[in-house]
C-alpha cells in the first residue's frame, strides 16, 4: 500500500538508461547493416561482388534488425515499469491481498480453537526421562509425547530392535547393570507399534533402525536415579 520503495525506483531508472543505450547501439548496427547491404546489392548487380557475400551481409543486416527490435522492446518495458512503480500498487491487488489477509486470519482463529480443545497430560507425577518428538513436530491426539518416571515407581526405558522383539514378553527378568552393580527388573511394557529409535536415544548401532519401546520395573530400593544410563542383559 505504500508503493515502490526508493531503491527500487533507482534500480528503475538505472534500467531505463541501460536499455535505451543498448537500444541507440542496436539502431545503430542495424542502419549500418542494413546501408552496407543497399550497397553491396547494387555491387553484385553490376558483377562487383559473388552471391555468397551478399548473402551474409544480408544475414548481418536480419540479426541486427532481430536485436534492434528486441533492445526497443526492452526500453519500453523498462519505461512502462518505472510508471508502474511511480503509479503505485493497483487497486484490485490490494484488495486481494487484503482477502488473502482476511483468509490467513480466519484460519488461525480455527486453529487456535482446535488446540484449546486439546490437553497434554501425564499419566502419573515424575521425572522426564526422554522426549519422543522434536520442538515444532504436529502429531495427532493420543500420542506419547514423552516417557516420564514415575516418582512412586522406578522403570528402566529401551528400545529393542524389531527382529528382536520376540525374545522379549512380559514379566520377563532382565539383568540390569550400572556404575558396576547389577540389577534384576521384570518387563512391565512392551508397545504395540514399531517406531525410530528417538534421537537422544540412539547410538551408531541403532541410528535410523525400526525398534521397540520396552519398560522395566525396577526395585523400590534400587539406588538409580532418572537419567541414569544402564545396560539391558537378558
Amino acid at each position: 500500500m505504500k508503493g515502490a520503495r526508493q531503491e527500487e525506483l533507482e534500480k528503475a531508472r538505472k534500467d531505463i538508461v541501460i536499455a535505451e543505450a543498448n537500444y541507440r547501439s542496436a539502431e545503430a548496427s542495424y542502419r549500418q547493416a542494413r546501408e552496407d547491404t543497399e550497397t553491396l546489392t547494387k555491387l553484385w548487380e553490376d558483377g562487383g561482388f559473388s552471391k555468397s557475400e551478399l548473402d551474409r551481409t544480408k544475414l548481418r543486416e536480419t540479426t541486427a534488425a532481430e536485436t534492434f527490435e528486441a533492445a526497443r522492446g526492452q526500453a519500453g518495458k523498462t519505461r512502462e515499469q518505472l510508471s508502474l512503480l511511480l503509479k503505485g500498487t493497483d487497486t484490485e491487488i490490494i484488495a486481494m491481498a487484503e482477502m488473502d489477509i482476511k483468509e490467513t486470519e480466519s484460519r488461525i482463529r480455527q486453529l487456535q480453537e482446535k488446540l484449546s480443545k486439546y490437553e497434554i497430560k501425564a499419566i502419573c507425577d515424575g521425572t522426564v526421562i526422554s522426549i519422543n518428538y522434536n520442538l515444532g513436530t504436529v502429531i495427532n491426539a493420543g500420542y506419547n509425547i514423552a516417557d516420564i518416571s514415575s516418582g512412586s515407581e522406578k522403570y528402566v526405558v529401551c528400545y529393542v530392535p524389531k527382529k528382536n522383539i520376540m525374545q522379549i514378553s512380559y514379566g520377563q527378568l532382565l539383568t540390569i547393570k550400572a556404575a558396576g552393580e547389577e540389577y534384576r527388573g521384570e518387563v512391565r511394557f512392551i508397545d504395540v507399534k514399531s517406531q525410530y529409535t528417538p534421537k537422544d536415544m540412539q547410538n551408531s548401532a541403532m541410528k535410523n533402525k525400526i525398534s521397540v519401546k520396552v519398560k522395566i520395573l525396577l526395585p523400590a530400593d534400587t539406588p538409580l536415579k532418572p537419567g541414569d544410563m544402564v545396560i539391558v542383559k537378558s
